[in-house]
C-alpha cells in the first residue's frame, strides 16, 4: 500500500482543486467542500472554485483520519401511559 504522503509529495507543486483532492484522501469531493465551507481549513478562491495547497491537503487527511465513524443508531421505544 502506498503511503498517502508519497502521493502527496508526488504531485506536481500547485494548487489543487476540490475533484484531486477528494482522489487522493478517498473522500467526496461534497466532503472537500464541506470542510472548507465549515472554514476548517485554509484554501484559496471563492465558493464555487476553491483550491488547496499540500499543506491543506495534509490539514484535510487529519480531519480525515481523526473524524468521528458514525455509530449504531439506537431505536427509541414508547413506554407505557403515552
Amino acid at each position: 500500500m502506498t503511503n498517502i504522503l508519497d502521493e502527496i509529495e508526488g504531485l506536481p507543486p500547485a494548487l489543487y482543486d476540490a475533484q484531486t483532492v477528494a482522489a487522493v484522501l478517498g473522500r467526496s469531493g461534497w466532503w472537500v467542500h464541506n470542510e472548507a465551507k465549515k472554514h476548517r481549513l485554509g484554501h484559496f478562491g471563492s465558493s464555487n472554485r476553491r483550491q488547496f495547497s499540500r499543506a491543506d491537503i495534509r490539514r484535510l487527511m487529519h480531519l480525515r483520519d481523526t473524524a468521528p465513524k458514525p455509530g449504531p443508531v439506537a431505536k427509541q421505544t414508547q413506554t407505557e401511559g403515552e
